[in-house]
């Protein structure tokens, strides 16, 4: 007969195989859910700040972008050059600066990159791990996203 601890974990066990098989057969889902929730709760939270720059990375890097689209200079104050922060995110910034781009749509913008890493994970660990913890890699990046949001940026 077998002892009480093993038909605990027995138990446990069997009920940890038929949720990893559940999520296993629904990752696709999982991950489209996790990156639509980024991308709805990302364009709520850019709708309520508005056009208002509210946090001091975003400045920098609104003016950096505004820079290179004005003057055709990477600088705060549109005369002298900076190497404080790297080009890659303000440069990117920019090309939506030309298209007419507005802080709320940046801000979208910022959410939609959000989601494609999101994915980015989800094929990577697809590819080198079980996709059932790839698919959960998904639901820590929206955790993420709201400890962040919440932490760093509290509302003001």
């Amino acid at each position: 007969m077998a002892s009480d601890e093993s038909i605990f974990t027995g138990g446990v066990t069997r009920r940890v195989d038929r949720i990893t098989q559940f999520v296993e057969r629904r990752c696709g889902l999982f991950v489209a859910a996790g990156m639509g929730i980024v991308l709805a709760a990302g364009a709520v939270y850019a709708l309520l700040l508005g056009p208002t720059l509210r946090f001091p990375d975003e400045e920098g890097y609104n003016l950096l972008a505004t820079h290179l689209v004005a003057e055709q200079s990477y600088s705060f104050d549109g005369e002298h050059a900076t190497a404080f922060q790297p080009p890659g995110y303000p440069f990117f910034l920019a090309a939506f600066k030309l298209l007419g781009a507005d802080v709320v749509a940046l801000r979208v913008v910022n959410f939609f990159l959000l989601a494609a890493g999101i994915y980015l994970v989800y094929r990577i660990l697809a590819t080198y791990a079980a996709r059932s913890s790839a698919a959960r890699s998904t639901t820590a990046a929206c955790n993420w996203l709201r400890l962040r949001n919440g932490a760093v940026h509290p509302s003001r």
